[in-house]
């Protein structure tokens, strides 16, 4: 396996489409309840069986998930990859000195007997860090399921199990393109435990929850209709940007969706905010054709589906294709992880505050790198309890 030495210039195509992918995939899905999501790991999926896509197929994918040209999005894909692998390690002096783990990695699973075309296998190695590995789903459907989500389990550290369900991944699979994130770090300056406070849940109804106030480290963030917060974790490569809007959530994601992040992940403010938010855990699991038909991939899930590139042995389609994710966030810091399988067939993501920002209703999260503007993984908190 040669990997490809990353060209940071070549990022930005690719790290535009992932922010436009995020809001799409949101808006889709459905924010009436608790949400969390990584786009970045869908979009990962996705970009893999990009690169055997072909003719209609091909041009449907690009449009509807917002893609560069391929070797921009393989490039920016492996610049991705490589960064955030710097991302991990010990950070912070003194006192205020740990760890922070930021892991992306992608495994494939064909069925053993298949020739896999060698630009695609090329393309795997150089880009996206992986191989293909032979297994028998058609003889060992289980033994393949068992494989999948022993893998997810590992690179998640048991935040997502079971990812590969029978509906997934079964006896007819032929192809399946793994992603999985893992993020754990400590804030930069820890929160303290603070009073319960109410929150508006289902409307008008209040309930009081569990809250955590920040120190000095917050920086205020503010734009139409929204106030939110960047709350940086321990080294000040990561943070989490919390979004409260003025009103709710839907109409917030559809302004974002139209103007785009880089209102809430650009920038380097700099007056401080007293933050007040949930402690909260979110899961989540989701089935992505819906939302990805919905966006205009259709023709990938049919047997219309032109994937030549991935193999001749086969005419294959898009079987299946599920995300879950995980977030959990109290005084100390944040852990979350996300998996993303996508699965083919044969065809038949010291001054004082300046500010105060008590998140007290429905608000967006959006965990990201700073220094790419990259959301790693976001989601909506309507009931923090």
């Amino acid at each position: 396996m040669i990997r490809a030495r990353p060209e940071p210039g070549r990022a930005g195509a690719t790290v535009e489409a992932v922010g436009r992918f995020s809001l799409d995939l949101l808006t889709r899905l459905d924010a009436t309840g608790n949400l969390v999501c990584s786009p970045l790991s869908v979009l990962v999926a996705l970009a893999m069986v990009r690169n055997g896509a072909a003719g209609a197929t091909a041009a449907e994918m690009d449009r509807a998930l917002g893609l560069p040209p391929l070797d921009e999005l393989n490039a920016g894909m492996n610049v991705i990859d490589q960064t955030l692998a710097t991302r991990t390690g010990q950070r912070g002096t003194g006192e205020r000195k740990g760890t922070v783990q930021l892991d992306l990695a992608n495994a494939v699973w064909g069925q053993d007997g298949y020739a896999w075309q060698q630009p695609f296998l090329d393309t795997l190695a150089a880009d996206y860090g992986t191989g293909v590995h032979a297994t028998d789903f058609a003889g060992d459907e289980v033994g393949a399921r068992k494989a999948v989500n022993a893998w997810v389990a590992d690179r998640t550290h048991d935040k997502i199990t079971g990812i590969a369900t029978p509906d997934v991944v079964n006896a007819d699979t032929a192809l399946a393109l793994v992603n999985a994130l893992y993020a754990k770090a400590p804030w930069a300056d820890p929160f303290d435990e603070a009073a319960d406070h109410p929150f508006a849940v289902g409307g008008a109804e209040r309930v009081p929850v569990a809250m955590i106030r920040s120190a000095t480290s917050p920086r205020h963030l503010s734009g139409a209709g929204w106030q939110g917060a960047r709350v940086p974790l321990l080294g000040d490569e990561l943070a989490l940007t919390v979004v409260r809007p003025d009103g709710d959530v839907g109409p917030l994601l559809a302004t974002l969706r139209r103007s785009g992040l880089g209102g809430v992940l650009g920038g380097d403010p700099q007056e401080s905010v007293e933050l007040t938010l949930p402690r909260f855990t979110v899961r989540s699991t989701v089935d992505l054709r819906p939302p990805l038909t919905g966006l205009g991939l259709t023709t990938a899930f049919t047997d219309a589906a032109e994937l030549p590139g991935l193999t001749a042995t086969d005419q294959l389609k898009l079987q299946a294709a599920k995300h879950m994710g995980y977030l959990a966030l109290d005084e100390n810091g944040i852990e979350a992880a996300a998996a993303t399988v996508v699965t083919a067939e044969a065809t038949s993501g010291s001054a004082g505050p300046a500010h105060e920002l008590v998140v007290d209703r429905p608000f967006l999260f959006v965990l990201h790198d700073v220094a790419l503007r990259l959301p790693l993984l976001l989601g909506v908190v309507v009931d923090p309890r």
